[in-house]
Order: structure tokens, then sequence, then C-alpha cells
């Protein structure tokens, strides 16, 4: 990300959400994105478990805090983890149906062989924002 930093900075950025796990983390970047002047948040999240509903909360309360943006939020890929909570971003903030948040998560390069992802993007829109659902998936199970 040498310069990177510097270039979201020129483009009006005020924070980065850095989502990779402890396991591809380094400190590297938040300590240059804090030279710079810049809101560091290292929310680190799993690319083979979904977020807990918490975890997915903490992410929400950073990006939905107009004082903190504008955002750029990453992880390791740029479009797995990132994607997936984007996604929900979309749907929390932005009122998008999960159809136009997970058409817009593949269109950017979303990897289907996170399968638990982008089903936790469906468990999180069913159990916090049920109008953004279909009505097919708004039943939980098919005896509805």
């Amino acid at each position: 990300m040498r310069g990177g930093l510097s270039a979201l900075k020129r483009l009006g950025v005020n924070s980065v959400v850095d989502l990779r796990s402890i396991y591809d983390h380094t400190d590297e970047i938040g300590v240059a994105a804090e030279r710079i002047g810049l809101r560091y948040y290292w929310l680190p999240k799993s690319v083979w478990n979904p977020p807990t509903d918490e975890e997915t909360g903490e992410f929400l309360s950073v990006v939905m805090d107009d004082a903190k943006g504008p955002f750029f939020v990453f992880c390791a890929d740029g479009v797995n983890r990132a994607g997936e909570m984007s996604a929900i971003y979309r749907i929390a903030r932005d009122k998008w149906s999960v159809e136009q948040a997970m058409e817009e998560m593949d269109r950017l390069g979303f990897n289907p062989y996170y399968y638990t992802l982008r089903a936790y993007v469906w468990t999180y829109t069913r159990k916090h924002h049920p109008s953004s659902l279909p009505p097919s998936g708004r039943k939980v199970s098919a005896f509805e």
C-alpha cells in the first residue's frame, strides 16, 4: 500500500477500516495511516467463518458515523470480507435489497468459494433488515 494511503488522503478519505484477520494483519498500514492523519480501525474478520452480529455491529457503528468518513474498507484480497461487509453496509445504510447488494458484491469480484460469508449477508439481513429480502427470502422454512 506504499503511496496508497497518501492517495486516499488526497481523495478525501478520513478513515481506513482494515478487516484482515489476526493471521494476515500487520501493524504497518495502521502506523502509516495514523502518521499521515488518517483514522485507522482494525476490525479483524475471518475469511473462513462469518462474523458475529456483534462484530458486524461494531463495523456498522464505525462506518455509519458520518463524522469519521469517508472510509476506505479493505481486507487481504479486497473483495471477500470487504465485499461482505460492504453489502451489509449497503443494506443497513442505503436501504438496498439483498439482491442489489449481492449483485454489487459479485460484480466487484467476490469469490463464491467463501460461501459462508455470502450466507451471512442473507442471515444478517433476515435478522436485522427483513424488508430488504424478497418475499420468498423472509420465510425461515417452507412451512411458514
